[in-house]
C-alpha cells in the first residue's frame, strides 16, 4: 500500500478485494452464499522510534466497501455490510 511519513506520523491508502460468505444455521431453509467484496480506505498511524532498529506502532483504519451485501432470512434482510468499518491495531516495526 502507498504510505506517507512525516516525523512519527504515517498515513496510507488501502484497497482490497475478496469474498464474503454467509450461511444460515438452525433455520427452516438454510442457505449458503458467497458474494464478491471490495473496499477502499485509509490508515493513520504513529511510529515511536525507540532506537534505529525498533519502533512500536499504533494505527487506525477506516474502510468503505465498494460492494455491499445483504443477507436474507425468509426474504427479510437481516444483515447488510456496514457503510464504514473501523479497525485499530498495534505492532512493532523492526528495521534490519
Amino acid at each position: 500500500v502507498p504510505c506517507f511519513h512525516s516525523g512519527i506520523f504515517a498515513g496510507c491508502l488501502l484497497a482490497g478485494a475478496g469474498a464474503l460468505q454467509g450461511k444460515g444455521h438452525d433455520v427452516a431453509t438454510p442457505r449458503h452464499a458467497t458474494t464478491p467484496y471490495s473496499f477502499v480506505g485509509v490508515r493513520a498511524g504513529v511510529e515511536i522510534p525507540l532506537s534505529r532498529m525498533l519502533a512500536p506502532t499504533v494505527n487506525a483504519d477506516a474502510l468503505a466497501p465498494l460492494t455491499r451485501t445483504t443477507l436474507f432470512l425468509n426474504d427479510i434482510g437481516v444483515w447488510t455490510t456496514p457503510a464504514l468499518s473501523v479497525a485499530v491495531g498495534t505492532g512493532i516495526q523492526v528495521v534490519f
